[in-house]
C-alpha cells in the first residue's frame, strides 16, 4: 500500500466537505454585502490585485474577473499565477481559477431553514425554502 501525500489546503477542504451537515438554522441575519458578485469557472483567468486579507481565520484575495466583476476570492482558488506585466496593478498577478467558484450571498434571518451544500474557509453554501443558492457566514448559523 502506497501513502498518498497531500496539501494542508486539501486536508483542510477534505474535513469541511467531510464534516458538512445537511441542514442548519439562521442563528442571526445575513445580508448579502456584493450585488454583482465575482463568478469563474475552472481554468478562467483571474487577476488578483495583490490585495487580501484574513477572514475569519481564512486567507482571501481580491480578484478583479474578466467581466469586470470585482470581489473577495479564497487564497485556495488561484491554480497558477504570474507576475502582472503592464497591464496589471502593482504587486497583482494574473492567475488561472483551480475550481468553478461564485461569491453570492444568501439573505437570512434568524430562524431559517437552510439546506448546507457546501462548507469552506468559514462560510457555508446554503439553500433556502424558496431555491435561492448562496454563501452565509458559518459564524451566523447553528449547524
Amino acid at each position: 500500500m502506497t501513502s498518498q501525500r497531500t496539501s494542508p489546503e486539501d486536508r483542510s477542504r477534505r474535513a469541511d466537505e467531510a464534516e458538512t451537515p445537511s441542514r442548519a438554522v439562521a442563528r442571526e441575519a445575513h445580508r448579502a454585502s456584493c450585488p454583482g458578485p465575482v463568478a469563474l469557472r475552472a481554468g478562467e483567468p483571474m487577476r488578483l490585485t495583490g490585495r487580501g486579507d484574513i477572514w475569519d481565520g481564512w486567507r482571501r484575495l481580491w480578484d478583479v474577473a474578466a467581466d469586470r466583476r470585482e470581489g473577495w476570492v479564497p487564497g485556495d482558488l488561484p491554480a497558477s499565477a504570474e507576475t502582472c506585466g503592464a497591464a496589471g496593478d502593482a504587486g497583482g498577478r494574473v492567475a488561472t481559477a483551480a475550481r468553478d467558484y461564485g461569491a453570492a450571498e444568501l439573505d437570512c434571518a434568524p430562524g431559517d431553514a437552510l439546506a448546507v451544500l457546501e462548507r469552506r474557509h468559514g462560510w457555508a453554501l446554503c439553500r433556502d425554502a424558496r431555491g435561492a443558492v448562496g454563501w452565509i457566514p458559518l459564524r451566523r448559523l447553528d449547524v
